[in-house]
């Protein structure tokens, strides 16, 4: 996938920053959980928060920390803009994942919060964070894996074996957890731990989960076909006779949580 300064995606972000917290409580419901991953850390005397956005998990570091020093960082303008509004005490910077704008050896903990899946070379990103890792410190990230939308992805691919002459649905994938733990191992660190989560959220049908995933900024999936109204009433039927429950619809959201220290 592609949080490589690449001007697509930064613009997808950048349009949705102001209504980003409004449709983003999975994301906060994650930052969470890796606030409780890293809570017996010993104390940091500076953290880095890779792919900040709004700067929630950024300002969450700052309260459970709050003698460190903590600085964010995003390739978005606007969601850089949006945090440095909402966050007092914060070194906040425009830049990408891919070229970290520090020494080597500045940080004692880096977090992420389901960003890296935008990184076009997650081997240089992870590379990145450990040359800026102090020796001793370390990695905590959550990123999207493989399996997230693969109802969403079933119900593309058959629209398009049958409306479209195809055995699947061209479009890039997400990575699997087992491409994150051998980045990791390539990446220079000398321990990793790699695990997975599968969460269940229901949407009213697929329509509504292709618009929370444009009000997101997510819908930048690299694809070669157009995707008409037809491909898509056919996917939503597909889908409403496969994944349907009394809420609607569910879609899985696949989380890999990795930690990596040098």
């Amino acid at each position: 996938m592609i949080l490589a300064a690449n001007n697509n995606i930064c613009g997808h972000f950048s349009h949705v920053a102001k209504n980003y917290d409004q449709r983003t409580d999975f994301h906060r419901n994650i930052a969470e959980l890796l606030t409780d991953k890293i809570s017996d850390v010993k104390v940091p005397e500076k953290i880095l928060d890779i792919g900040m956005g709004t700067g929630y998990l950024t300002r969450r570091l700052k309260e459970v920390f709050p003698g460190s020093n903590v600085s964010g960082i995003d390739f978005a303008k606007g969601m850089i803009e949006y945090a440095r509004m909402h966050s007092q005490g914060i070194e906040i910077i425009e830049a990408d994942a891919n070229k970290l704008p520090f020494d080597e050896s500045t940080f004692d903990l880096i977090v992420s919060n389901l960003a890296y899946q935008w990184v076009e070379n997650l081997r240089d990103a992870f590379s990145q964070s450990c040359t800026c890792l102090k020796s001793g410190g370390r990695f905590c990230f959550s990123m999207f894996g493989k399996n997230t939308f693969r109802e969403l992805f079933a119900s593309l691919d058959d629209s398009v074996k049958i409306r479209g002459g195809m055995s699947v649905f061209p479009i890039q994938k997400l990575v699997c957890s087992e491409d994150v733990s051998s980045v990791l191992n390539s990446a220079g660190f000398d321990k990793q731990k790699v695990e997975v989560r599968e969460f269940k959220v229901n949407f009213k049908d697929l329509f509504d989960i292709i618009r929370w995933i444009k009000e997101i900024g997510a819908n930048s999936l690299k694809r070669e076909i157009f995707v008409g109204r037809k491909l898509l009433a056919h996917a939503n039927e597909f889908y409403l006779n496969n994944f349907k429950e009394d809420q609607g619809v569910f879609a899985t959201l696949e989380v890999i949580w990795g930690e990596a220290s040098k």
